[in-house]
């Protein structure tokens, strides 16, 4: 399937409020399960915080935990979800065009990437025979 988007661009999407990513990278029913979801554990966190409509206070905490590793898995998502719903040849010339990677999150630049590496990159990229 060809899609042509970014999916740097689907995890700040999901950053600003997850679902947005998935829905950009292509899964619009996925997307908006999450966001829906991720709406639902707010206002339970909130009423559960807030001793609203006779919720406990430890409902409260587990939404909240609840928040923060969906909020994080949905990054990831995001990510996955674009890269796999765009065509092998969009992917090819995204990859073509990066300088070095770190607008995309998840990209093999965040590990094992030594000051040596980044030389060799920077040198092959600009030409740049005095690094």
């Amino acid at each position: 399937m060809v899609n042509g988007r970014e999916p740097w661009l689907a995890v700040l999407l999901s950053r600003l409020w997850p679902g947005l990513g998935q829905i950009y990278g292509g899964a619009r029913v996925r997307g908006g399960a999450i966001a829906i979801l991720f709406s639902g554990l707010i206002l339970l966190a909130l009423l559960g915080l807030l001793g609203s409509f006779g919720l406990p206070l430890w409902m409260g905490l587990v939404s909240l935990a609840l928040l923060g590793i969906a909020n994080l898995w949905s990054w990831f998502d995001a990510y996955w979800v674009t890269r796999q719903r765009n065509g092998p040849e969009f992917e090819a010339a995204r990859r073509a065009k990066r300088i070095l990677g770190w607008p995309y999150f998840g990209q093999p630049c965040f590990s094992g990437l030594d000051i040596s590496t980044l030389v060799a990159m920077w040198r092959q990229r600009f030409g740049l025979p005095w690094l």
